[in-house]
C-alpha cells in the first residue's frame, strides 16, 4: 500500500504541499520520534517541512488533520509565512474542505447511539437533496473518544458546559437516494473532530464502517473521503482548489 502520494509539490509558487494519505495512516505524529504518520512520511520527502512552527512542534505545519481511517488530502505549509496565513484563514471560514461519504438510511441511528438532540432534518429535506446541519459540539462517552452535537434543544447540563464554543456547520448533498448505499458530499468552513460523520449520524445518515457514529455498522473499511481542498494562495493571488 502507498501512504501518501503527492498531489502539489512545494515550489516558488506554492508554498505548500499537498498529499493524499491512505486509510489507516495516521495524519501526525504523537511524539518527535513517531515516523508512521503522513506528515513524517512528507517530511522525508520534503525534509525543509520540519522548519516551520505549528501549534504543536511536532506536527509542525500541518494545517489540519484526518482522523486515521480516512483516505484523503492534507495539507502542509512548506514556510512559516504561509501557515500563519492559512491559520487566520481558517479562523475566517476562508479554508473549504469537502468529503464525500456512502451512507445508509437508519431511521433509529441516534436513537440506538444515545446523546443526540432531536434529528434536524425531515423527509422533505432527503427529497431535496440539499441542506445544512449547525450545531455546537462537546465530547462524549467512554474517553470522550466521540462527539455530539449541541443545540438550544440539548439538556441544561449539555449547554452549562459549552462555554465560549463555536457554532459549527455542515453542507450535505445527497447524490443519491435511490440505492441502499446513499453518496452525500459535504462541505466544511470550520472544522471540529469528527465533525462530518457526526452531523451525517444526526440525520440519521449513518456512514458505512463507521464504528463511532453507525449505531448498526458493517464490517467494512470506513467509506468517508476527504476529496477536496479550496482556498487561497497568497504568492499567486488568487483561490485555488484540489480534488482528490
Amino acid at each position: 500500500m502507498q501512504k501518501i502520494n503527492v498531489i502539489q509539490s512545494p515550489d516558488k509558487d506554492h508554498p505548500f504541499l499537498i498529499i493524499k494519505k491512505a486509510g489507516g495512516v495516521p495524519s501526525a505524529p504523537l511524539t518527535e520520534f513517531d515516523s508512521e504518520n503522513a506528515f513524517s512520511y512528507a517530511a522525508e520527502l520534503f525534509p525543509f517541512l520540519k522548519d516551520i512552527n505549528g501549534k504543536k512542534t511536532v506536527e509542525h505545519g500541518l494545517v489540519h488533520r484526518l482522523d486515521t481511517d480516512t483516505e484523503g488530502l492534507l495539507l502542509i505549509a512548506a514556510s512559516q509565512d504561509f501557515y500563519d496565513f492559512i491559520q487566520q484563514e481558517q479562523l475566517l471560514g476562508r479554508f473549504i474542505k469537502t468529503y464525500r461519504a456512502e451512507c445508509t438510511l437508519n431511521s433509529r441511528n441516534i436513537e440506538l447511539l444515545e446523546g443526540f438532540p432531536p434529528c434536524p432534518v425531515n423527509e422533505m429535506f432527503y427529497e431535496r437533496r440539499k441542506f445544512t446541519v449547525e450545531s455546537y459540539f462537546r465530547n462524549y462517552g467512554e474517553k470522550q473518544k466521540q462527539v455530539r452535537p449541541v443545540t438550544k434543544d440539548s439538556g441544561k447540563a449539555a449547554l452549562k458546559k459549552l462555554g465560549n464554543a463555536r457554532f459549527y456547520s455542515t453542507e450535505i448533498s445527497l447524490k443519491s437516494i435511490d440505492s441502499e448505499i446513499i453518496d452525500a458530499e459535504c462541505r466544511i468552513k470550520a472544522g471540529y473532530r469528527h465533525q462530518v460523520r457526526c452531523h451525517l449520524a444526526w440525520c440519521n445518515l449513518p456512514v458505512v464502517g463507521d464504528r463511532l457514529y453507525n449505531a448498526e455498522p458493517s464490517e467494512n473499511s470506513l467509506k468517508f473521503y476527504a476529496t477536496g481542498l479550496e482556498f487561497f494562495n497568497p504568492v499567486v493571488g488568487k483561490r485555488e482548489e484540489y480534488k482528490a
